[in-house]
């Protein structure tokens, strides 16, 4: 009877050892399938801003493209005064392409700009300001200076390398229309040509069309203003046109056309240190068409369950083992049972068959003793 105690000694331990191994193991793999769950929304996360910038980009092209068509020149021949036109005749002002332009301006050396309005003369002056610091350039030391990068995992910079080949893509989308409204740009110059009144500055006959740029300048306000320039050589000097457009109204848009992918998105146009800084760290991320950043906000993965196949087999390993240590135990007890009723029926059996041996022997010496 000591050896049942033991038994179910030796049973629960094994018991306690198995469920202890396999809860080990089930923290581990319930780990790592949180870990996966995050790295998931990570790469919804990433893919939203792809497609976020595409989109962004390609809402962006029409309207850059609509100005590149524009033959260089016809803004500043229509935008001559009355005196170059006629005494009687009223400033002109080339056809809006699209809702978020908001005038236009020219400038050659020498003269003053033509603008639609004044506010397009005083943007017309600080955009020749800009294009003159762009080409003179920065200072060696303004290159080197900066805080340095910090060292980026292999994940980062396969992200970045990814990211970056989308740059490449998504510029196509602007480089493609440009090219294409060259050769009707150079077709419609010989038209302006001969519309130009003598005296008033003919179009430019320059070999190649020059390209459309955006450029950010900033207005009597301070507020930036986003500007499509081109800036192309005449026989005066080196001539300057460009539009402005409705940057807050053009911003709305875009972000409300992102707002089913990245919720609370926003667009910073890429001005001084801060901007590039927000893209150096990953929060932002530079568009092809224009010199603005996608802001996505911040980003907090969800806690979020939901059963994968690893934790389905997790659950059925787990029901298997408590089974299996159920069966066990029911067979332990059964046994134990068994044992125990051979034993009373041994002593049963041996008890009732030591009593008739012992009459009988008293008997048998009885008679032997007469």
């Amino acid at each position: 009877m000591n050896a049942r105690p033991f038994m179910w000694w030796v049973f629960w331990i094994g018991a306690a050892m198995v469920l202890g191994a396999l809860a080990w193991a089930s923290l581990g793999v319930a780990g790592l399938e949180r870990r996966n769950e995050i790295n998931r929304q990570h790469a919804q996360r990433q893919e939203a801003i792809r497609l976020a910038l595409w989109r962004l980009d390609s809402r962006l092209a029409p309207i850059i493209a609509a100005e590149a068509a524009r033959p260089f020149g016809a803004i500043g021949v229509a935008l001559r005064t009355a005196d170059e036109r006629d005494a009687d005749a009223p400033a002109g002002a080339p056809p809006v392409q699209n809702r978020f332009v908001e005038g236009f301006f020219a400038l050659t050396p020498g003269s003053e700009p033509a603008a639609s309005d004044d506010r397009q003369q005083t943007i017309a002056r600080r955009v020749v300001e800009v294009e003159s610091r762009a080409a003179s350039g920065p200072a060696p030391a303004d290159r080197a200076s900066g805080p340095t990068e910090p060292e980026k995992s292999v994940s980062q910079r396969q992200e970045e390398a990814r990211l970056g080949f989308d740059y490449q893509d998504r510029q196509s989308i602007i480089e493609t229309p440009q090219a294409v409204s060259a050769a009707p740009a150079r077709a419609m110059r010989g038209a302006l040509k001969s519309f130009a009144a003598p005296g008033s500055g003919e179009p430019p006959e320059a070999e190649q069309t020059p390209v459309l740029q955006a450029r950010w300048v900033d207005d009597d306000a301070n507020a930036p203003v986003l500007v499509l320039v081109r800036v192309g050589a005449t026989p005066e000097g080196p001539r300057t046109e460009g539009v402005t457009i409705d940057w807050p109204a053009l911003r709305a848009t875009l972000e409300d056309s992102v707002a089913d992918l990245l919720p609370g998105a926003s667009l910073l146009p890429v001005r001084g240190e801060a901007a590039e800084r927000i893209e150096r760290e990953g929060r932002g991320f530079r568009l092809a068409t224009i010199p603005a950043l996608l802001i996505p906000g911040e980003f907090t993965p969800a806690a979020t369950f939901r059963m994968t196949p690893t934790l389905w087999a997790l659950v059925i390993t787990w029901i298997a083992a408590v089974g299996a240590l159920a069966a066990v135990g029911l067979v332990l007890r059964a046994t134990v049972r068994l044992s125990e009723r051979r034993a009373r029926f041994v002593g049963a059996v041996t008890h009732e068959l030591r009593t008739p041996l012992t009459t009988f022997r008293l008997y048998a010496q009885m008679l032997a003793g007469g």
